[in-house]
């Protein structure tokens, strides 16, 4: 969804950006990480 919104917004050329590479970025910014999972017991 966000590569599609930059591609829209023309800041990107269609299928220039790899999902593995956007989630390299925002990690590296610390805005995507893995959410925690509760424990059920």
């Amino acid at each position: 969804m966000l590569i599609r919104a930059v591609e829209r917004a023309k800041l990107v050329a269609p299928g220039a950006l790899a999902k593995s590479s956007v989630v390299r970025l925002l990690r590296a910014h610390g805005l995507s990480v893995r959410p925690l999972v509760s424990s059920l017991s």
